[in-house]
């Protein structure tokens, strides 16, 4: 192999509905790492595996694999509310064929050890904050791999696979160590922050997230705020308020953007955007159309 050329190309590909029923019938596959958003399960050979969240999966080469999501999800039909056929995406495979993964391990410090990792299947499982770290660093690699391939490029994203696989392998060899133990309230934080983040585009309440989690409002409050530094009430206002402007950029009439944003009417938007922001929401600037993209 040529100094500084990568063995081939690494695939990064999303895993949704119409994704899951060609990977099922592929009988090839690389060494991959599967990263799930969503909960589902996972067939190798005889075995089933319940996925969740904050997972990281490690299927080598030869094994069989598949994919099946939960009952209720594909049956779901799309309603229009979205404009269209809306996909959910429940996690992102990384796919690294075995020459790729002996250049990382060749890479300026011989360490043949990371191959050790797909030896065999592994679940490994993390702290909300590591996952988070493991995640941005994919979506990093998501971008990366979105821009026109040259050399530069192609470091960059050997570099990222090289930093995804070298955590990887610490949280392989010494799970005790670098596998955060959470406290059950931290967990509940960061499970009260991802479903707000899901649903606080509907009218949802202080109640209805105490409802959701079988919990007194106080106590979501007492939670939430010293993870995240901030009141539900004011969490969900950000995101609403957030959400509205990007859609007032993008051309959306101001009515439909905090409709859609979640608000209930115009005046509380009306208010909370000039305190927020210190501009009335028609005097955001509109974004203007890229000329590149025809």
């Amino acid at each position: 192999m040529t100094l500084g050329t990568p063995p081939f190309r690494i695939k990064l590909t999303k895993v949704d509905q119409d994704m899951v029923e060609h990977y099922n019938r592929s009988s090839f596959h690389r060494n991959e790492l599967l990263i799930p958003v969503r909960p589902f399960t996972l067939a190798l050979a005889d075995k089933k595996i319940e996925v969740s969240a904050r997972q990281i999966i490690i299927l080598p080469e030869p094994i069989s694999r598949k994919i099946y999501l939960p009952i209720e999800d594909t049956d779901e039909k799309d309603d229009g509310s979205h404009g269209g056929h809306s996909e959910k995406l429940y996690a992102y495979i990384l796919a690294l064929g075995t020459p790729y993964i002996e250049a990382v391990t060749s890479e300026f410090i011989e360490t043949p050890e990371l191959k050790k990792i797909f030896d065999e299947p592994h679940a490994l499982s993390f702290s909300f904050v590591t996952w988070q770290h493991m995640f941005q660093s994919l979506l990093q690699l998501k971008e990366e791999l979105k821009r026109p391939e040259d050399a530069l490029q192609k470091k960059m994203v050997f570099n990222i696979v090289s930093a995804i696989l070298i955590e990887l392998f610490r949280m392989f060899h010494s799970p005790t160590e670098n596998q955060l133990q959470l406290s059950e309230r931290e967990i509940l934080a960061y499970e009260i922050k991802q479903y707000i983040q899901e649903t606080y585009r509907k009218n949802i309440t202080l109640q209805d997230i105490a409802d959701h989690f079988n919990i007194s409002t106080s106590t979501v409050n007492r939670v939430f705020q010293p993870y995240f530094h901030s009141t539900i009430y004011q969490f969900i206002l950000d995101l609403r308020l957030n959400y509205a402007r990007r859609l007032i950029e993008n051309g959306q009439s101001i009515t439909e953007s905090w409709q859609q944003a979640g608000f209930n009417d115009y005046s509380n938007f009306y208010r909370a955007f000039i305190k927020h922001y210190h501009i009335r929401p028609h005097e955001v600037s509109k974004k203007r159309p890229d000329k590149d993209a025809h």
